[in-house]
């Protein structure tokens, strides 16, 4: 699993608003940037733990949001909400 993570990490250069996006849908998915967040969450508080905070059991669920091929549900979105408030 931290291989995969590693391969699909955004760069450095990936910094900033919007952290999210909508396809006209109610649910988002995340942003180059969004996923930047999460991967510095999972780097410091460890993989399972940021899955479990955002709701999600099965880790190939949780992979696919992280990527983006997937829409973050409402609980997932208010952690990461929150998530980003932090850090600013």
């Amino acid at each position: 699993m931290r291989q995969v993570l590693d391969q699909v990490e955004p760069g450095d250069e990936v910094k900033g608003p919007p952290y999210l996006e909508y396809d006209g849908g109610h649910e988002p998915r995340l942003t180059p940037s969004g996923r930047t967040i999460l991967f510095g969450a999972i780097r410091k508080r460890g993989f399972d733990q940021v899955m479990s905070s955002l709701g999600y059991s099965d880790p190939v669920e949780f992979l696919h949001a992280l990527l983006g091929h997937r829409t973050l549900p409402d609980q997932a979105t208010s952690v990461m909400v929150a998530e980003i408030i932090g850090k600013n």
